[in-house]
């Protein structure tokens, strides 16, 4: 156990830079251009507001009495429930702010299973590593355990953190214009929820990613140079070269089909919400979902029932398969 913990630290310390500082370093510029887009929304709305005043020459006394009149006129119970409303929507949607570093986390992922093996090879660091008394399946599960969960849990922490810091200041902007819903929003129990279904996608991730983990390793186990070429271009023109056998040959198969079950498994597996992008989701066993935009407890409830899927132990099948490959090749492959 100590052993495996000590792996995962080693991989931690190796790739600090694209596991933390890339996912931070974004959700920084995330939170900049939010207050830069306020800004902006902010200074639009003044000057709209003075080229009003200006242009329709109406007094400044008739204009508040105006705006007074329209303010009583509106029920309070009609105010009450649109804000209970935006509350509710921003309550169960705040972290869709967060999407693009779950993006980013899968670019990592990617690039970080296509070189793992590879740069241990190319640069010889895998002569001191097999020095250890550490064996190849120990190694390769290391490197599964860092993709598969230390990656997305702090992709998961990072996100959280930076659509919790928008959802606050989206409530203080509001605040300024007169809607104060500080109270609705953090009150609601979705807010707390979000991060622990977030964690709770976790394990259905590593299951359907394995596919896109286990064939990036299995080529980066045994390529000598161009792992990308190797690892992207293969499905890809074995794709092409079936579409020729079937324009050309006659042959009678579906190209779309294989791209969407075999390449897409193969490449995008590692894609956040994947499963309920394929249509593994019966839609009679739906019925109580409520949909909405943005909402997690749909994706939680389609995560977990994409287990009960072919394609999804299919896929884990073949994963695995190709991760005892890379365990394989990683033994007897001659280095250098």
């Amino acid at each position: 156990m100590k052993t495996m913990q000590w792996l995962i630290k080693r991989e931690f310390w190796e790739n600090k830079g694209s596991f933390v500082w890339a996912p931070t370093i974004l959700a920084g510029a995330m939170i900049l251009l939010l207050f830069i887009t306020l800004g902006i929304s902010n200074s639009v709305h003044n000057l709209q507001v003075q080229y009003s005043d200006s242009s329709d020459n109406v007094d400044s006394g008739s204009l508040v009495t105006s705006n007074v009149n329209t303010t009583t006129d509106i029920d309070g119970h009609v105010v009450h429930s649109l804000a209970t409303k935006l509350a509710e929507t921003l309550g169960n949607a705040y972290m869709g702010f967060s999407l693009p570093i779950f993006l980013a986390l899968a670019l990592v992922i990617f690039f970080y299973c296509l070189n793992g093996l590879y740069d241990e090879r190319r640069d010889r660091s895998i002569l001191f590593w097999k020095s250890l008394p550490v064996s190849d399946h120990i190694t390769i599960i290391s490197k599964l355990v860092t993709a598969g969960v230390i990656i997305p849990l702090i992709a998961i922490g990072i996100g959280f953190l930076t659509a919790l810091l928008a959802l606050l200041i989206g409530c203080i902007a509001l605040s300024v214009k007169g809607i104060h819903i500080f109270g609705l929003v953090f009150s609601a129990p979705e807010v707390y929820l979000a991060p622990i279904q977030l964690l709770a996608m976790v394990p259905i991730y590593l299951l359907w990613a394995l596919p896109t983990l286990g064939w990036l390793m299995m080529v980066s186990s045994w390529a000598r140079s161009k792992v990308f070429l190797w690892a992207v271009g293969m499905p890809l023109l074995s794709a092409l070269l079936l579409w020729w056998m079937q324009k050309i040959a006659g042959l009678d198969v579906s190209v779309g089909w294989y791209m969407k079950h075999i390449v897409s498994r193969l490449l995008l597996s590692v894609l956040p919400g994947r499963w309920s992008d394929v249509g593994l989701i019966d839609p009679e066993h739906n019925i109580n979902v409520h949909h909405s935009a943005f909402n997690l407890a749909d994706t939680l409830h389609e995560a977990w029932m994409s287990l009960g899927t072919v394609e999804m132990w299919v896929g884990v099948i073949a994963g695995l398969v190709m991760l005892g490959v890379a365990v394989y090749m990683r033994r007897w492959r001659e280095q250098g």
